[in-house]
């Protein structure tokens, strides 16, 4: 009778050395942490985005508000009287109502002006803690010295300063003004030319977006 060969078994192993685990490990650590990586890049583009199209959004609002309120603005009512190629923060003046015979009604006096948050102390810190600086809001006093005078925000985050600008005496944006305002009134011969800067801060980023829009109303004589 035959007999089988004998098999020796003795070169196949039985598990992994301590060193390919090692290795293994190592490579699954790198790719768990690229995954890590391209996730949260993901997140922040989505955050970036999502906070881009919204001050796109309030920018065009806050444009549109000022367009409404200065439009029926008077040109002989303005103060201070801008002069052509001047910027002021605040506006005051009357805006028509209607008009009886040759006699024009207007409102009492209104004031738009840009003022620091209240929960700033224009210290160059951030105070409340939203992750930006010195910010500032938009204010509309209506009936200015009488009695039933009263104020409204009409926008919150205005940039203390332009888009591009920061405080130090120089012409940071190449636009011919120094360390302008992020809300400006423009005289420009027989229209007022208004400029706003928002900006705002994606949740976990530690850049600032800021964005500006100007418009052009046509004063009423």
């Amino acid at each position: 009778m035959k007999h089988l060969p004998k098999t020796s078994f003795s070169g196949v192993r039985g598990g992994f050395t301590l060193l390919e685990v090692l290795i293994a490990l190592t490579v699954l650590a790198l790719l768990l942490s690229s995954v890590g990586l391209l996730a949260s890049g993901s997140k922040n583009a989505f955050s970036r985005g999502t906070t881009v199209s919204a001050m796109e959004l309030r920018t065009g609002l806050t444009s549109s508000v000022i367009r409404s309120e200065l439009s029926l603005a008077l040109a002989g009512s303005l103060m201070p009287e801008i002069q052509s190629g001047q910027r002021v923060t605040e506006l005051t003046y009357v805006r028509a109502l209607g008009w009886e015979g040759e006699t024009t009604i207007t409102t009492a006096p209104r004031t738009l002006r840009f003022e620091i948050d209240p929960t700033e102390a224009n210290n160059g810190a951030d105070d409340d803690g939203d992750g930006l600086i010195d910010e500032g809001i938009l204010v509309l006093i209506e009936d200015v010295g009488l009695p039933t005078e009263h104020r409204r925000v009409l926008a919150r985050g205005l940039a203390e300063y332009a888009e591009g600008e920061v405080f130090n005496g120089v012409d940071d944006n190449g636009d011919g003004l120094v360390d302008e305002s992020g809300f400006a009134i423009e005289r420009m011969g027989a229209a007022l030319e208004v400029t706003v800067t928002l900006e705002q801060r994606p949740p976990g980023r530690e850049e600032t977006i800021q964005r500006t829009l100007r418009s052009s109303i046509l004063l009423r004589n």
